[in-house]
């Protein structure tokens, strides 16, 4: 992913039903919800959380 990759980004490059679902992220290290906007940092581990 690029430097500037964002959640939603991300949810669409792992498939583009995933990223139509999208609804949030979880940033799994410290556990907190992140939005759709929300820039990753390298290295970042984030889980999806979707309609589908």
């Amino acid at each position: 992913m690029p430097g500037d990759a964002t959640a939603e980004a991300f949810a669409y490059h792992l498939r583009s039903d995933i990223g139509t679902g999208f609804l949030h992220g979880i940033d799994c290290r410290p556990g907190m919800q992140v939005g759709g906007d929300t820039d990753l940092d390298h290295r970042a581990v984030v889980g999806v959380v979707t309609t589908n």
